[in-house]
């Protein structure tokens, strides 16, 4: 039997113009969960990100709007 539920990015895209302009630039997984860890002094940090944030040097997301990085940090959260 077919689901006939959709995703919920599949519902953003057609609400929200930035969210295909992301998956247009950064791919259609742009959004797809990703884990990534980082060495600390007290062992290792685990973080569930983007893949389009996990694909990139920490530098280069933080040089991006702090507004656009928050954007896609709740798109993605909340889609998961």
């Amino acid at each position: 039997m077919k689901s006939t539920k959709q995703s919920p990015l599949k519902n953003l895209k057609t609400k929200c113009p930035q969210l295909q302009q992301i998956l247009d630039r950064y791919g259609q997984d742009a959004l797809h969960p990703q884990i990534l860890t980082t060495p600390t002094e007290e062992g290792i940090d685990i973080e569930l990100v983007p893949k389009m944030r996990f694909d990139m040097a920490c530098k280069d997301w933080f040089a991006l709007c702090p507004d656009f990085r928050l954007f896609v940090s709740k798109v993605f959260y909340e889609s998961l």
